[in-house]
């Protein structure tokens, strides 16, 4: 997930928002009820197969019908938020989750469909890592409540930051399209020129993971997604290739153009090395594709040398925002572990000399309540209030924390990094 902090929209409380399908939705719908309709006429043989099949085709042909008249022509599901609580109704069920009952608010995708997921601090409490735990979270089982944005065309949900989320298919399609148009002019101008102009796949590459990233806003790439990206990117080297040899051997007669290209392959398994420039080059575009945006740790270790530190915290500045790591910089990996993020809005104190921060102080009560451990120096009674204290170098002269602090966490519940707001 992005360690990127996310603001919500503001909304003026209370609010309700109901369903509302797009026109592709309302199709989709549609489709699936009337492919279901017509499996019900479909004729069986046997008895009891007839009779099985036939019954689920009517099940699921009336459970499609009752969803989208409820939700897409009724418009009976809603989001409502209030000042106590946040209601999620459905047609089958009303899911109500108390404000403070809350651990976390993340978008996720599941089955293509973008999600807004929240986490209760009762799930976190109780959450052990287990094989059957990593499983769940593949398919969104942290999450308590989630709600469907495709039904709630209304709600924006990062309006202000003007960063929606992508649509991941939509994205890997534009960059399949892309490359194979790249591929094509690719091999013509070999074809043409008789000139291998390799800077074509290298620009091309480039073109096709900044399409797939303007399309797919979304931060974190998984490794299946990077492959994927990366074989597209390889495929526009092998496609002219196709190019060159079909257009050399237009004139052939008795052979299809499928033949042709079974037969490159097959002299490409046979005889690589003949083929070792377009080889690498395609290694290349794959490299580019696959590791895009990737950080190695000798990339880490030179950031890192550019970092304050104060005894065993790094950190730096970015603009008005500072990122305090509690752990190794160069052992902190966002696609690798699953991270979540708490946002503390009150109670903090900080330490500050000029426009440089000092110290930070977070109420131990916070950490009490979530289950959440923190790397910190000292346990510090202010004002009958218990805090932990990051020491930055300050001389304990502090005051009031007037913005939102975000603690990013891992999955065994430490806190790896603190990010605060200054003036």
């Amino acid at each position: 997930m992005s360690v990127e902090r996310k603001k919500i929209e503001e909304y003026l409380i209370p609010v309700k928002e109901r369903s509302r399908l797009k026109w592709t939705n309302h199709l989709l719908y549609i489709f699936m009820i009337g492919l279901f309709t017509a499996f019900i006429f479909i004729p069986f043989d046997n008895l009891v197969e007839n009779l099985v099949l036939k019954s689920l085709f009517i099940l699921f042909d009336i459970l499609f019908l009752i969803v989208w008249w409820y939700t897409g022509i009724l418009r009976k599901s809603y989001v409502e938020l209030t000042e106590e609580s946040i209601i999620f109704k459905t047609v089958f069920k009303t899911q109500i989750v108390k404000w403070y009952e809350i651990y976390d608010i993340q978008i996720f995708t599941q089955n293509k469909n973008t999600m807004l997921g929240i986490i209760l601090k009762e799930k976190v409490r109780k959450r052990k890592e287990s094989f059957g735990t990593l499983l769940s979270d593949m398919y969104g089982g942290i999450f308590s409540v989630r709600i469907p944005l495709s039904q709630f065309q209304n709600i924006d949900i990062e309006k202000n930051e003007n960063s929606t989320i992508g649509n991941y298919i939509v994205a890997m399609l534009k960059s399949f399209i892309l490359s194979i148009i790249v591929g094509v002019a690719y091999g013509l101008s070999i074809y043409i020129f008789k000139v291998d102009i390799i800077i074509i796949p290298m620009f091309g590459s480039i073109a096709i993971i900044y399409f797939y990233s303007k399309t797919n806003k979304k931060r974190k790439i998984n490794i299946f997604t990077r492959i994927i990206l990366g074989l597209i990117c390889a495929l526009q080297v092998y496609l002219a290739v196709i190019i060159v040899v079909l257009l050399g051997s237009s004139g052939t007669e008795g052979i299809s153009y499928l033949d042709i290209i079974k037969q490159y392959f097959e002299y490409l398994i046979e005889k690589p090395m003949d083929q070792g420039v377009f080889i690498i080059i395609s290694i290349f575009c794959f490299w580019c594709g696959a590791f895009q945006g990737y950080k190695f740790k000798f990339q880490k270790r030179i950031k890192k040398l550019f970092m304050k530190r104060y005894g065993k915290y790094f950190y730096e500045k970015n603009g008005r925002f500072i990122t305090i790591y509690l752990i190794d910089p160069v052992r902190f990996d966002a696609e690798k572990d699953k991270k979540f993020i708490t946002e503390i809005v009150q109670g903090c104190l900080i330490e500050k000399s000029k426009k440089c921060v000092k110290g930070f102080y977070i109420p131990t009560n916070y950490f009490d309540d979530l289950g959440i451990t923190i790397n910190h120096d000292a346990s510090i009674n202010i004002n009958d209030t218990c805090y932990y204290k990051i020491d930055l170098g300050g001389n304990g002269n502090c005051e009031s924390y007037v913005f939102p602090c975000s603690l990013i966490t891992n999955s065994k519940k430490q806190v790896e990094i603190i990010e605060i707001e200054t003036p």
